[in-house]
């Protein structure tokens, strides 16, 4: 087997799930060349019962009852057959073309471990103006240009949804997160929205000694419901994201969020100082983010 898609659910909308699986049965790339894990994580109802994955000769419904993200993506790499692993969110509708171009990409470049592509918001329902500077967090982002390297350069970090990752260093990052408890709470969990354990499997292909990338070929809707644009959510989010960054930061031995370097500091009162013009919105983003820093300094210190 070429390639192994997981999708990794939780209480999925049914619609949104329904098109993601519609969107890899119109994949270009034989169905002889790829594998497709569905893998139940915990869901109140069994998506056993709600989704017939009879097209695909080399499908199967996966139930992983240990609820997390993580839990359900070490499930997915456990069972896993394929050389080269394609991470869609139970939201994510692939181009026609995402698993050939996948292969292709990783036949070619071998010395790339884990990249992705563009990540298109198809909204239910108009997003608010405020919202476009946060597009980022909701996971939406558009790749004009191939680039590609070895280092951790934001600008060239895969994301979590489509993300195509190397068996060898998907299996690498499993026996990591295995070692390591901290690792298991970098992912959503349920309804929280804690999530960066796809930047660290991004980050296991860097200790690989391969390089990371984001190539313009590769395209995907990701469905994004009204509740995701509201206020109240992105500081959810914010918070969630700050707090599991901090503490990849800690496992990792980057900077830390309890020893901030001077040129932190600085841009933190920097923030400081401005937030007298910010509006009540900007100002409580801020302090969502504040929160989430607060949140992983309290979480390491019981460690």
């Amino acid at each position: 087997m070429d390639v192994s898609v997981i999708i990794c659910s939780h209480n999925p909308r049914k619609d949104y799930l329904g098109k993601a699986l519609a969107a890899l049965q119109r994949q270009t790339l034989s169905c002889e060349s790829w594998e497709l894990l569905l893998i139940d994580n915990a869901s109140d109802v069994s998506l056993d019962g709600l989704f017939d994955l009879s097209w695909h000769p080399h499908a199967s419904h996966i139930r992983e009852k240990e609820l997390g993200l993580t839990h359900a993506r070490l499930c997915g790499i456990q069972h896993a057959k394929g050389d080269l692993f394609v991470f869609v969110d139970d939201d994510n509708v692939l181009d026609i073309s995402y698993l050939e171009s996948a292969l292709r990409i990783a036949e070619t470049r071998k010395y790339i471990g884990a990249f992705g592509g563009s990540c298109i918001g198809e909204f239910e329902s108009e997003p608010p103006g405020w919202i476009g500077e946060y597009m980022g967090y909701l996971a939406v982002r558009t790749v004009e240009r191939e680039s590609w390297g070895n280092q951790k350069d934001w600008s060239m970090l895969p994301i979590g949804a489509g993300l195509i990752v190397r068996r060898s260093i998907s299996e690498t990052y499993r026996e990591a997160v295995l070692e390591n408890d901290l690792k298991v709470s970098l992912d959503r969990v349920g309804s929280s929205l804690i999530s960066c354990g796809d930047e660290d499997l991004v980050y296991t292909a860097i200790d690989e000694g391969y390089g990371i990338g984001l190539f313009p070929e590769l395209k995907l809707n990701h469905l994004i419901s009204s509740a995701r644009l509201t206020e109240e959510y992105i500081c959810r989010l914010l918070r969630g994201i700050t707090r599991s960054k901090y503490i990849l930061q800690s496992i990792r031995g980057d900077e830390t969020s309890g020893n901030q370097s001077r040129g932190s500091i600085r841009k933190y009162f920097g923030y400081l100082r401005r937030r007298v013009l910010w509006s009540r919105r900007r100002r409580r983003f801020f302090e969502a983010f504040l929160e989430g820093k607060d949140d992983a300094r309290t979480e390491l210190k019981t460690l």
